[in-house]
């Protein structure tokens, strides 16, 4: 399956102000996990993330090709791709089945959370925007996000005053909740 043009597409409705939401068909979903088979250099994972990133309807079957990048995240532009694109195809699809994130996503996402990537101020924004996401499943990552909230310098910093104020609707949601699994 050619994605390059569904990706120019989006990439043009994005530069001419228009909202780029696009509905996938079955060949075109089918030509994409076969593109995620197959393994793909950066910049084409980019590329597919993007367009997952911009379907209209979330897919779980993307679900797992996802973890598995996740797993192996080493860059920022990489991880950004990838929260976005698992927001509607892990979180919000699992959702719209009547299922939380799976242990797999949960797992990757904190393993990051303890990573060198987690300490850039963008990566910890994502992330933090990712994990309020998950609901009251948030309270997972408790121990990891608190060693992360910004301090008094985060005033300076868009993205720390983004994670701290995101850090703190999460600490007003697991207030409820005593002695949760790592409270």
């Amino acid at each position: 399956m050619e994605y390059q043009k569904l990706y120019d597409d989006i990439i043009k409705d994005l530069k001419s102000g228009k909202r780029a939401l696009m509905r996938l068909n079955s060949d075109q979903i089918e030509g994409l996990k076969k593109a995620l088979d197959d393994g793909l250099v950066t910049e084409e994972l980019h590329k597919i993330l993007c367009i997952l990133d911009h379907s209209i309807e979330s897919n779980l079957e993307f679900s797992s090709y996802i973890c598995r990048e996740l797993k192996k995240v080493e860059d920022s532009k990489t991880l950004i791709y990838l929260l976005g694109a698992s927001s509607k195809h892990v979180i919000e699809a699992a959702a719209k089945d009547g299922f939380p994130p799976s242990g797999e996503f949960m797992s990757a996402i904190k393993n990051i959370l303890e990573s060198p990537l987690a300490k850039e101020p963008e990566n910890l924004e994502w992330l933090l925007r990712t994990i309020e996401q998950t609901g009251m499943k948030s309270i997972f990552f408790k121990g990891s996000i608190l060693k992360l909230k910004p301090g008094m310098g985060s005033l300076f910093n868009q993205h720390k005053k983004a994670s701290k104020e995101i850090i703190e609707l999460l600490e007003k949601r697991w207030a409820p909740i005593k002695g949760g699994p790592l409270g």
